[in-house]
């Protein structure tokens, strides 16, 4: 259950979700405004896109830190690849409209 790729989404999604959360409360006021509420909508906005590769890098390296602690073997996914059938020429074929 506790593997890389869990601890990996775990830090990412808290960080994620306490700025969103953070919004979330803020458009629940009574008697705010439709405009500021587009203003705060947007300051999320604009963190999810700057911030996107550091919020990714700072969960890959607490996820690495704390499989290290932990004892967690950090395994990469192989890539799945579709079974072959007889006749079929590739394993990950395209499909066609024939």
């Amino acid at each position: 259950m506790c593997d890389f790729a869990f601890l990996c989404f775990l830090c990412l999604w808290n960080n994620v979700f306490k700025e969103v959360n953070h919004v979330q409360k803020y458009l629940q006021i009574l008697g705010i405004s439709f405009e500021k509420s587009v203003i705060k909508m947007r300051s999320l906005k604009v963190f999810l896109k700057d911030k996107r590769n550091d919020l990714v890098e700072e969960a890959l390296q607490f996820a690495k830190d704390t499989c290290e602690e932990m004892g967690i073997p950090a395994v990469k996914r192989t890539v799945r690849r579709k079974k072959i059938m007889p006749r079929e020429k590739a394993a990950d074929e395209p499909l066609t409209l024939d």
